[in-house]
């Protein structure tokens, strides 16, 4: 029988355990965002035979959605015959009791390397062929990174050089309503795959437009312990970067194929009508400016980008709508608006946008980008350069960020900035729907 939960199933559906090599939520975080609302009896199904649980889907959402805004678990028990063909079953029914006006996304984590094991690319497969099978037929591999402070990391003190002088932390705001609209850059804070060992809650997709922010994971089975965890020495810095004082770790910019990447909301950059000028290469300036300015910027951002999103949005409803979609989402999103910067150089050319973000469980990278005419010139270093400046400055022990692996240029710079790759992430989608004109 399949069918949504009740409350009287939340033990039993808690205790569900996944034996497979592949990111999974296990008892603890199911708590934890069940009692947020996050996690809700009418956006988990399972699938029972006498008496006992042998599939579980569970969606996520906001404390606040109307609807779910993800599967983040999918588990069939190897007991099953057709494990496909259940999945299957089990996703299109509670994929049409949402009613949802986007399909849910299905993200599946996964340690890096995972195409070599045969028990990852088995547990992936039958995964992948359910999502195919409901109409999540667009899929883009996703690379997770994080920044700790680690024993020679970013000094968590305000009034860094050159930053303006930070404000202190004002707490990690709420969630906030999605807006309704299809194709949302972004994420809301989604948890993710409770199962990478040694990482430690690490939310927040970076670059991947209307995904919502995984935070990690908490014990794969059978998978290997990923670099970059939190905690782990060597986390942040990259070797042989010189760094800028109060700022180990910190490379220096380089010249580099500037990238732009969006993703959750929040965070706070620097003071409230200060206008602060970088210090790893002190080329840019960053300052506030009308939402009109902003919007022209998210507008020249779009064009040419390298996030699969973006391009599918671009291509789908044109530059102007992408724009004005993503911009709201961030509106929306957790965190202020006063938070957001336009760089500039110093004699005022535009250079791109600063939105720094968060999740309800970590602080973000957020949305960054370079304007195209810009690019090329390594302006993305001192731009996440900035934003990490930031955060770390208001306390965060870990900035998330992620970026579709085909974007390259996005991936360096994190490298360079002393992000570390922690996980894999497949991101299954439903095809956009072209609306013809009337």
């Amino acid at each position: 029988m399949i069918r949504a939960t009740t409350h009287d199933d939340i033990d039993r559906v808690a205790a569900v355990d996944v034996d497979e090599p592949i990111g999974w939520i296990g008892a603890e975080r199911f708590r934890a965002d069940y009692a947020e609302r996050m996690y809700r009896p009418e956006w988990t199904w399972i699938a029972e035979h006498d008496g006992r649980i042998v599939a579980r889907a569970l969606w996520w959402g906001l404390s606040d959605g109307m609807h779910p805004l993800a599967l983040d678990c999918l588990s069939v028990d190897p007991s099953v015959p057709d494990r496909v063909a259940l999945a299957t079953e089990l996703l299109a029914a509670g994929m049409s009791a949402f009613g949802a006006p986007v399909p849910p996304q299905y993200n599946v984590s996964l340690t890096a390397g995972w195409r070599d094991d045969p028990a990852t690319v088995a547990a992936i497969g039958w995964r992948r062929a359910a999502a195919h099978a409901v109409g999540l037929t667009d899929e883009v591999e996703r690379l997770r990174f994080e920044w700790t402070p680690g024993s020679v990391g970013m000094p968590g003190s305000a009034g860094m050089p050159g930053s303006a002088g930070m404000p202190g932390s004002a707490g990690m705001p709420g969630s906030a309503g999605m807006p309704g609209s299809a194709g949302m850059p972004g994420s809301a804070g989604m948890p993710g795959s409770a199962g990478m060992p040694g990482s430690a809650g690490m939310p927040g997709s970076v670059g991947m437009p209307g995904s919502v922010g995984m935070p990690g994971s908490v014990g794969m089975p059978g998978s290997v312990g990923m670099p970059g965890s939190v905690g782990m020495p060597g986390s942040v810095g990259t070797p042989g970067s010189v760094g800028t004082p109060g700022l180990a770790g910190m490379p220096d910019p380089v010249a580099s194929s500037d990238a732009e990447t969006s993703g959750d909301s929040a965070g706070s950059m620097v003071a409230a009508g200060v206008v602060g000028e970088s210090d790893v290469g002190g080329r840019l300036v960053f300052e506030e400016a009308a939402d009109e300015e902003f919007l022209e910027v998210f507008r020249r951002v779009a064009q040419g980008s390298l996030d699969a999103q973006t391009r599918r949005n671009v291509a789908l409803d044109g530059v102007e709508a992408t724009a004005r979609a993503e911009m709201d989402f961030y509106l929306g999103c957790p965190g202020e608006r006063s938070w957001w910067r336009i760089a500039t150089t110093p004699d005022g050319e535009l250079v791109g946008l600063v939105v720094p973000s968060a999740t309800p469980y970590h602080r973000n990278v957020g949305y960054l980008g370079v304007v195209p005419e810009m690019r090329g010139r390594g302006h993305v270093d001192e731009i996440l350069a900035e934003i990490t400046r930031f955060h770390a400055a208001d306390g965060a022990q870990v900035i998330t960020a992620t970026t579709d692996a085909a974007n390259a240029p996005m991936a360096a710079a994190f490298s360079r900035a002393g992000y570390r790759t922690t996980e894999i992430r497949m991101v299954y989608t439903a095809p956009p729907v072209v609306v013809a004109d009337s």
